[in-house]
């Protein structure tokens, strides 16, 4: 009796990877779904990588790779994971990419956007005391609470207390403006006072903040 040989040629597709847009407030890991557009009866193994787009490593998030990561046969996904960091300014919303490579068992090279949601409020905007011989400049520095992310803008303008300007006692600002890059905590501020021949006491003025943009105000005077 003799016997034959038969050869099952398999005519199934390759298996195609497959990536998504995650969205996680920051703090909060992000995981992020890997996955075949059908199983495949052997491991499915690839590289992946994080790469800032808007969002800066050690800052928003931590970085990995590029490390391997397999999906095993007969499995449809894995889910990897990328944490991000929370930290106190206000700031737009940030992305990083989770960029695949080096695949064996597959096909496709995705990449995942993880999209990670600011969740600071504004800053407060703080104006400090100042005092200055007669005929001197008023220093005032003009603060933040935390550093902020955006362009923060504000409107200032002084007004009487025994200081007057119609006696012509300091330099009247009546619609002043100002602000801080992002990232800036503190910023100055000034007043000219004048000087007389007048004997007189000790005067005051105020200076008041207004109109802040990306802030709010914590002591505008």
């Amino acid at each position: 009796m003799v016997g034959a040989s038969a050869l099952i040629d398999d005519d199934d597709l390759m298996p195609v990877l497959a990536a998504y847009t995650v969205t996680v407030t920051e703090g909060a890991p992000a995981p992020v779904v890997v996955s075949l557009s059908h199983r495949s009866s052997q491991d499915v193994v690839f590289a992946w990588v994080t790469t800032p787009v808007s969002a800066s490593s050690g800052v928003d998030y931590t970085a990995v790779g590029p490390i391997s990561a397999t999906i095993p046969a007969m499995a449809l996904a894995i889910t990897l994971s990328v944490a991000t960091l929370d930290d106190p300014s206000d700031e737009p919303n940030e992305t990083v990419n989770v960029d695949i490579s080096g695949v064996t068992g597959a096909s496709g090279t995705p990449t995942s956007q993880v999209l990670i949601i600011d969740n600071d409020s504004a800053p407060l905007i703080y104006i400090s005391d100042a005092s200055v011989a007669e005929g001197g400049s008023l220093a005032f520095e003009v603060s933040l609470s935390t550093a902020s992310g955006f362009a923060v803008t504000f409107g200032y303008g002084t007004a009487d207390g025994t200081a007057l300007n119609a006696d012509s006692d300091y330099v009247h600002i009546v619609s002043g403006a100002d602000g801080f890059v992002p990232g800036q905590l503190t910023i100055m501020i000034y007043v000219q006072s004048n000087q007389d021949t007048k004997y007189e006491n000790d005067e005051t003025l105020t200076v008041d903040i207004n109109s802040p943009t990306n802030a709010s105000i914590g002591d505008g005077s």
